[in-house]
Formats: structure tokens, C-alpha cells, sequence
């Protein structure tokens, strides 16, 4: 019999995940009742669309960051975008080359372009047009996203074309 906690380690290797496509190794859970450590898998085919809580240092950031990179892992031809309503880190997804653009969110112009951007990709995927590459949309502080645009006409409809994304992204590889 193993001890009952058993210690993880410093790191893992994120294989490509053994589900295919959209499937994402993005950590390892603990599972004491059968005393085993296993991937933990999020499949976003299955799931469509993923929202993490937590207080705040809770390691939301850190976790959006590790979607990204299992992402890439999974599937190299993804492209990152992001909206960071929070600590400014997810601009350090800025690196990775396969990051079109992370804007803050307080940048009403560059969010509302990029929102209309990843909505006009959608539609042309909708018409026909065969999906290039996944794209996955990442949001960093959603609370705070949603109170600076959910009831405001001036912005552009940004929090509308947010919902619409989630709505409608998922069967167009977004």
C-alpha cells in the first residue's frame, strides 16, 4: 500500500493528450481513494467553453497560462488571444509566437477590435471558410471584465461580443 499523500513532483512532462484535438493535459489530481495520480484532462470539444475560480494569488492566471501552453502542445497551429481584466500576467503569453494579441482590458478600442476580429473569424468559418488553426480566447479577470462593460452602451456592445463569442465559438474551432 502507497503513503497515504504521496508528494507531486517539481514538474511534468504535457505530452500531447492521449484524447485528440482539444483535449489539453494541464496538470495531475491526486485521487486518494484509489491512492493514484492521474492527468488531468480538459477536453474544450467536450466542454466548449472553461471558467476558473478563485480567491485572489489563488492561481487563476498561472492556470489560464498552462491552458495555453497545453494547447500549443496539443495542437502547435493554435492561436492564443487574450483579455487580461487583472494582474497585467497574461501578457506574458506575449512571448510565445503563437500569440496574436493580449490587451488590457481598460483599452476599450483594442479589446473591442480584437472581439470583432475573432467574431468576423467565426462567421467566415460559419460561411465555409475551413478552420486554419484553433483559437482559443483567453480571459483573465472576468468579474472585473464584466463590470466595466456588461451594462455600458458607450463601449461598442464589447461585453455582447464577448457572450456572442462564447455562444457561437466553440463549433468554429474559437
Amino acid at each position: 500500500q502507497l503513503p497515504a499523500v504521496l508528494p507531486l513532483p517539481d514538474g511534468f512532462a504535457a505530452d500531447a493528450s492521449p484524447g485528440g484535438p482539444g483535449c489539453l493535459t494541464v496538470g495531475r489530481r491526486d485521487d486518494p481513494a484509489r491512492q493514484r495520480q492521474d492527468d488531468q484532462v480538459v477536453d474544450l470539444r467536450a466542454a466548449g467553453n472553461v471558467a476558473l475560480f478563485g480567491a485572489p494569488g489563488a492561481g487563476k492566471t498561472t492556470a489560464l497560462v498552462t491552458v495555453a501552453v497545453a494547447a500549443l502542445r496539443a495542437d502547435e497551429r493554435t492561436r492564443i488571444y487574450g483579455i487580461d481584466a487583472a494582474s497585467g500576467r497574461l501578457s506574458t503569453l506575449l512571448a510565445l509566437p503563437a500569440t496574436g494579441d493580449v490587451v488590457p482590458a481598460d483599452d476599450v478600442d483594442r479589446t473591442a477590435r480584437l472581439l470583432g476580429m475573432l467574431r468576423d473569424l467565426i462567421d467566415a468559418r460559419e460561411a465555409g471558410a475551413p478552420p486554419s488553426s484553433p483559437v482559443l480566447l483567453l480571459v483573465d479577470g472576468f468579474g472585473a471584465f464584466r463590470d466595466a462593460y456588461e451594462h455600458h452602451a458607450t463601449d461598442g456592445g464589447v461585453f455582447a461580443s464577448l457572450i456572442e463569442i462564447v455562444r457561437t465559438g466553440r463549433h468554429a474551432g474559437v
